[in-house]
């Protein structure tokens, strides 16, 4: 064999070269874990990854070490990897759940395991999930991805109170007195949500859209409203109406709310056409007045009463 290494112990030994082919496989599970145990996908939850590494050439493997694009490892190197065995001890992974992880839904990430065959040569592999999550949208760039799915809760929240404003200051409740709004608009869940708007079914509301609202987030400045006071209104005794609130979540589905008050008229009776209305409290003033003139008619025309 002319281009066999010459054994320098056997200078004369017949040589027979053997086929070598070596190869590794490494798998990756992703399992996430809800941190604080409040049954909600939050930032700084984790997804823990487990990895099964296994010889699947014929030549031993050494220096086997496992690397990750989105993922924390530890563990390793392993030394040998003997022909046909498998290590599922030695590597473990982690990702700490971001809010950019909760709005796309998924975390995607890739592991590379990497060894060296008897020659010295690298002999790497990139993971595969045993138990793929087969709704998942695959990521174009990553189509060997293992992803993990997480729960998306988007969620809203709109309070309202209302204020009567005297406009002429006669401290009488009169037609074109008007009832003042503040609305606060409260993000609720666990995605960023866009396209943040209020209506409302008996008021002129101004202000927004909000174009992002973050996790936690609260807005009590953009949006205002007022009702001009009718006539029926203060026959009434009280303005009533609601506030509708509406968003989208990072997929595009809308995000609703309809208000609350945080300041409720505990005396003022409730519409059951619309329990969860803002009630506004009038003064009625109820007032009569007469006048009486009297005039003396000589009946018989006679000149005397």
């Amino acid at each position: 064999c002319t281009t066999c290494p010459i054994d320098p112990e056997c200078p004369d030994c017949t040589i027979t070269p053997l086929t070598q082919s070596p190869s590794i496989n490494i798998a990756k599970d992703g399992t996430y874990v809800d941190s604080n145990q409040d049954g909600i996908t939050n930032v700084g939850d984790v997804v823990t990854y487990n990895f099964v590494v296994t010889n699947t050439g014929n030549t031993t493997l050494t220096d086997v070490t496992v690397t990750d694009n989105n993922a924390t490892i530890t563990g390793g190197p392993i030394a040998i990897l003997a022909v046909g065995a498998t290590d599922s001890t030695t590597f473990s992974g982690s990702h700490v759940i971001t809010q950019e992880d909760i709005n796309t839904g998924y975390v995607y990430n890739l592991a590379t395991v990497t060894s060296k065959d008897p020659k010295g040569n690298p002999v790497t592999d990139t993971s595969s999930d045993p138990t793929p999550c087969t709704t998942c949208p695959i990521d174009p760039e990553c189509p060997d991805c293992t992803i993990t799915p997480l729960t998306q809760s988007p969620s809203i929240n709109i309070t309202k109170d209302g204020t009567y404003v005297d406009s002429n200051q006669d401290g009488i409740t009169n037609v074109g007195d008007v009832v003042t709004y503040n609305f606060i608009v409260t993000n609720t869940g666990n995605t960023t949500l866009t396209d943040v708007t209020v209506t409302d079914n008996n008021a002129t509301i101004t202000g927004g859209p909000i174009a992002i609202l973050a996790v936690g987030a609260t807005d009590s400045t953009t949006f205002s409203g007022s009702h001009v006071i009718t006539q029926e209104d203060i026959n009434t005794g009280y303005v009533y109406n609601l506030a509708t609130v509406t968003s989208k979540d990072p997929k595009g589905n809308p995000v609703t709310d309809t208000s609350s008050d945080p300041t409720p008229c505990t005396t003022c009776p409730i519409n059951p056409e619309c329990p969860d209305c803002t009630i506004t409290p009038l003064t009625q003033s109820p007032s009569i007045n007469i006048t009486k003139d009297g005039t003396y008619v000589d009946s018989n025309q006679d000149g005397i009463t």
